[in-house]
């Protein structure tokens, strides 16, 4: 069970990070947005771990936001990836 701790001035936008094996794109997008409102996140970090990408320097990763906007980051660096993660999380700070 996922608890997403109570929202304050500290930590005014929830993230969670969705890692699933063999789906089809369709299905691990599906799966981040009925996790995002269930538990009332702002983004799901969603990705296959199956596509080759553990344990190396690279990753590929489906940003999904409370609004339903889906964005597919294409397989490259995990630092790379991480700087996407945060531009979403910046933009949905001033949505919020």
């Amino acid at each position: 069970m996922i608890r997403r701790p109570p929202r304050s001035t500290l930590f005014p936008y929830t993230t969670l990070f969705r890692s699933l094996h063999n789906v089809s794109e369709k299905d691990l997008v599906n799966s981040a947005s009925k996790i995002l409102k269930e538990h009332n996140l702002d983004l799901v970090v969603a990705n296959d771990v199956s596509n080759g990408t553990m344990g190396s320097d690279e990753n590929e990763v489906y940003l999904v936001d409370k609004d339903g906007k889906s964005v597919h980051v294409h397989r490259s660096l995990k630092s790379t990836i991480a700087e996407k993660i945060w531009d979403a999380v910046v933009e949905g700070l001033g949505r919020n």
